[in-house]
């Protein structure tokens, strides 16, 4: 719906916003993003990952395509005052509820699909246009919230949206301001139903029977174990990295030489169980011998058609852990070893939560480095910490959310181990290559 004119026309106190402008302001972008890089203001869908740069977390948007369209425009220009501005003071100083002076991306995201509840709501009763909302209008509206069978919680969160969208209400055009909800002047808890429950953590807690071997087996995953992996999975990625994207004249020679060593070892061809049925392992063929995934293809048909396909690909990598006196595996094969990678990395992760109660995300956040050796003067016992950032309630001067504060924890009993969990986690998040 781009078009060449304003879609937030700026009169009365209000910004002028076009179309084709960035939907986020100067001030909020972070210094190393441009802004040409930003969705833009008419676009049916806004990208929010400018306003989180948290690698954990998937990125939120918010997407208007969803409003209906003679509702569409007005929300999106409250979606502008919601973005680059900060909450306003009425709503701050409400008595009504604990708020942030900036919202957090995902806290837009809900704000916005509440806003979209209420869109919907409105055109059901032929209501086009925000401004035509009276008082009345607002109370019903509560009402009906108040008998969908939702969550008090939800419920809260549908009227507060809407208490947002009052405040906004200066900044934007006339026919785009809402009344003050009445709830606002009395109590959100009279349009609510009463509730019986509390403002306890509704999350069970998991029973000792279960996080305690839960929690032995998998510090003994990490310790017995992760020597083989690490390697297995150093091998996959030194395998894939070789594959060519295009064919390479010079690997064909390569490729034609290594299918011929297994016709004349009669051995069969490396390979994985694929529905029932053994697949030939392309990929390690073609990193075996520098070449494209084409080429080995191309040579497994010229030279060694008649050879039958194994239902393993082994690597190399030694196998040194033990079970119960015996090797825990004959060998990784090429396939198994970014599994075992993932089952390493949560094993890992359940140790360094469960033991430094670190949040998930601050975890997931942490580098190679992160838990150095103490140095000579360290009173403490074994003196390992970790270092990282936390992110739960992360926020500067101002009152905007950040990337995370500077945080330590208690170490594990050896730096080797840290180290392992922090190679894994970068793994996880994408961002490692080698140990």
């Amino acid at each position: 719906m781009t078009t060449a004119g304003a879609s937030n026309p700026g009169v009365g106190g209000h910004r002028l916003v076009h179309d084709a402008d960035p939907y986020l302001d100067p001030h909020r972008l972070p210094d190393t993003l441009q802004p040409g890089a930003v969705s833009r203001f008419g676009d049916l869908r806004w990208d929010l990952s400018p306003l989180n740069t948290n690698d954990h977390q998937v990125h939120d948007c918010l997407n208007w395509q969803l409003f209906p369209l003679p509702l569409r425009a007005s929300f999106r220009r409250a979606g502008w005052a919601l973005v680059n501005l900060p909450t306003p003071d009425a709503l701050l100083e409400s008595r009504n509820a604990h708020r942030r002076k900036w919202l957090h991306p995902a806290s837009m995201r809900n704000v916005v699909g509440q806003w979209c509840q209420l869109a919907q709501w409105l055109l059901a009763r032929n209501i086009t246009e925000l401004g035509a909302l009276t008082v009345d209008d607002l109370a019903d509206y509560a009402v009906e919230v108040s008998r969908l069978q939702i969550a008090t919680t939800t419920a809260t969160n549908r009227l507060t949206a809407v208490s947002l969208l009052w405040a906004f209400a200066p900044h934007l055009p006339a026919g785009d301001r809402i009344p003050m909800p009445p709830w606002q002047a009395e109590s959100m808890r009279d349009y609510l139903p009463r509730t019986d429950t509390t403002n306890e953590n509704g999350t069970s807690p998991i029973h000792p029977a279960v996080m305690s071997p839960l929690l032995i087996w998998a510090m003994r995953f990490v310790d017995d174990f992760a020597d083989d992996i690490l390697a297995a999975w150093q091998e996959h990625h030194t395998l894939t990295g070789r594959i060519r994207p295009h064919a390479d004249p010079a690997a064909s020679a390569a490729m034609r030489k290594l299918i011929e060593q297994y016709a004349a070892e009669n051995r069969p061809l490396p390979g994985c169980i694929h529905n029932g049925r053994p697949m030939l392992a392309i990929s390690y063929l073609a990193g075996r011998a520098n070449a494209s995934k084409e080429q080995a293809s191309h040579a497994v048909r010229a030279y060694g058609p008649h050879l039958p396909v194994a239902g393993e690909a082994p690597l190399s990598s030694p196998i040194r852990g033990r079970l119960d006196g015996r090797a825990w595996l004959e060998h990784i094969t090429f396939h198994e070893a970014p599994r075992l990678m993932h089952r390493l990395s949560t094993a890992c992760l359940i140790v360094l939560l469960y033991l430094t109660g670190m949040r998930p995300g601050e975890a997931l956040e942490l580098r190679v480095g992160c838990c150095p050796e103490p140095g000579p003067d360290d009173p403490r016992p074994h003196g390992y910490q970790i270092h990282g950032n936390y992110f739960k309630g992360a926020r500067d001067d101002d009152g905007k959310h950040v990337v995370g504060f500077p945080e330590t924890h208690p170490g594990p009993r050896s730096r080797r181990w840290s180290a392992r969990y922090a190679y894994s986690s970068e793994w996880h998040t994408g961002r490692c290559c080698s140990p």
